[in-house]
């Protein structure tokens, strides 16, 4: 007999969400009409990834901001 899924939302924003199901030990992440299934390590393994490249990209904008580089148009820089 197939066990019936008992997801929890954990978060959810803006077209995305991610869920947790203990009877399957799977977090489902939610993003538009796509789902991706992990379990805890590689939900682990991608929350680390995503966030280490969250700050890097805020870093570079702050260096930026800092340095008075501008983006111009279609992606190149203007200083």
């Amino acid at each position: 007999m197939k066990q019936t899924c008992r997801v929890q939302t954990l978060a959810s924003e803006s077209g995305c969400s991610v869920d947790y199901c203990p009877g399957c030990n799977a977090f489902h992440v939610k993003i538009g009409f796509a789902t991706l299934n992990f379990n805890p390590e590689g939900f682990a393994v991608l929350a680390a990834t995503l966030g280490t490249a969250l700050a890097r990209f805020q870093g570079q904008r702050r260096r930026e901001a800092q340095d008075g580089v501008q983006e111009g148009p279609g992606g190149g820089v203007f200083h």
